[in-house]
């Protein structure tokens, strides 16, 4: 039923099984693992694949994101799931129950702003 679940990481195809998805959440019951993509001529993630506790808001895990991407100050970022932009005092459980993938994952998107004037 689950058999991949394909992801573009620039020109190389990532595959997540449900069944990693799922051995991830039995060994970690409390936390979410979620896939970031990032987009917009940003830096990319060193690590795109991230275990996270369910009790994190979306505010923690972006600010989590933007020191891993090493932005200057007036690069701002915004975060999507599901092409939808929330509230950064959600917890990442909310996030996921709503927009989890079939296979158990919950995808993000991280994309860059310029909110300062200065042209990226």
């Amino acid at each position: 039923m689950f058999s991949c679940l394909k992801l573009k990481k620039s020109e190389n195809e990532i595959s997540i099984t449900y069944k990693d998805v799922m051995k991830v959440l039995r060994k970690y019951p409390d936390k979410i693992p979620i896939y970031v993509q990032v987009v917009n001529n940003l830096p990319t993630l060193k690590e795109t694949k991230f275990i996270v506790p369910k009790h994190l808001t979306i505010g923690e895990f972006l600010f989590i994101c933007r020191k891993r991407l090493t932005l200057s100050p007036e690069q701002g970022i915004f975060i999507f799931f599901n092409n939808k932009l929330y509230s950064t005092s959600k917890t990442i459980q909310e996030i996921y129950d709503e927009n989890k993938l079939d296979s158990g994952l919950l995808v993000a998107t991280v994309s860059g702003e310029n909110t300062f004037g200065k042209f990226i």
